[in-house]
């Protein structure tokens, strides 16, 4: 996992060989044309997101919030590709931020009335960290492992 994190996030080589099985990269590596999703989705034009709403169904979250988290992160996306393609920094940090509380903010509100507490403060997706490269780890073990 930390070999595929230095060369498909750090340097944006994603190739299968970073992984020890192919079953391994799936599991990590997805697209949005994908028909799984693994634990990160690439956008494309540096923009790569943690897939948060499978997470939170892997854990035991409903369908519902699995869907409106989901939601909330394309909104994100759509919002800043254009604006935020530095990576997890703060230009990004700071566009997501923005376009929570203006034009994603209907998701934000519905993956936050269908998300429980329990879900979303769950350590296996990341609740308790603050890098991406920490939400990531998090994430890979519990879809992964």
């Amino acid at each position: 996992m930390t070999n595929f994190y230095t060369d498909c996030l750090t340097n944006g080589s994603c190739v299968a060989t970073d992984v020890s099985t192919a079953a391994c990269f799936q599991c990590l590596y997805s697209v949005p044309t994908d028909t799984k999703w693994g634990v990160i989705v690439d956008y494309g034009n540096n923009v790569d997101a943690l897939n948060v709403g499978g997470c939170y169904a892997l854990i035991g979250g409903t369908p519902a919030c699995a869907a409106a988290e989901q939601e909330q992160v394309e909104c994100e996306v759509a919002a800043c590709v254009g604006s935020c393609t530095s990576g997890a920094g703060t230009t990004e940090d700071t566009c997501i931020t923005s376009a929570d509380s203006g034009e994603c903010a209907t998701y934000v509100s519905a993956a936050t009335t269908a998300c429980t507490t329990t879900v979303t403060g769950s350590a296996s997706c990341g609740a308790s960290v603050t890098t991406f490269e920490d939400y990531y780890t998090a994430m890979a073990a519990t879809f992964c492992e």
